[in-house]
């Protein structure tokens, strides 16, 4: 992919299929996913030499640092060797309104502050736009600097399997934005939280 594309980035989504290893094998096996992503970082310096430009990876984890870390990815090894440029939380096919931004934050700064963190929000349950600015609140006010939309598609007129929608919510996203200033004042909903996916160490 990055000899065949003049791409910017590339991104590990860990969270589509967050299951990586058996029951109890977490942190024994811990190492491989370490050293994929060593392998990963090895060969994007090598293209990005190539190219004479930066080519960055994002990981998308758990929800929180600690049960990335219980969950298998050594997030606190993968900071310290710089193996990724952005971290994205979150939860599993669920909008997350308490996502710990602060508790990321935190644990980037203590490992390696170049890496920057982005709270994700999963479109594919948001029934409308002010849904989307109620996640975008909730994370704003506990330190996020942006945010990232998994699934935005699925929020249009018509999503990606045909569903119709009454209103055209990722259109609107993308003309009004979800910065802090659009959406201050505005009508905001926030979805129930929900337990996240079960992972292997709960």
């Amino acid at each position: 992919m990055l000899e065949r594309w003049d791409v910017d980035g590339i991104e590990l989504d860990w969270m589509r299929s967050p299951l990586q290893f058996r029951k109890g094998h977490e942190r024994s096996d811990v190492h491989f996913l370490t050293e994929f992503m060593r392998r990963v970082r090895r060969r994007v310096l090598e293209v990005s030499a190539k190219r004479g430009r930066r080519i960055r990876i994002a990981v998308r984890l758990p929800r929180s640092p600690q049960l990335a870390v219980k969950a298998g990815y050594d997030a606190d090894a993968w900071l310290r060797e710089g193996l990724m440029d952005l971290i994205v939380g979150s939860s599993v096919f669920w909008p997350d309104p308490e996502l710990p931004v602060a508790t990321w934050l935190a644990f980037i700064e203590r490992h390696n502050p170049s890496v920057r963190f982005l709270p994700s929000i999963d479109c594919f349950q948001l029934p409308d736009i002010a849904h989307f600015r109620g996640m975008a609140s909730c994370y704003y006010g506990r330190g996020a600097k942006g945010l990232y939309l998994f699934n935005a598609p699925y929020c249009g007129k018509y999503d990606t399997d045909g569903r119709h929608h009454d209103e055209d919510t990722f259109g609107i996203v993308c003309r009004e934005g979800l910065s802090p200033d659009s959406i201050r004042g505005k009508p905001m909903k926030v979805p129930p939280p929900r337990v996240d996916f079960p992972m292997p160490c709960d």
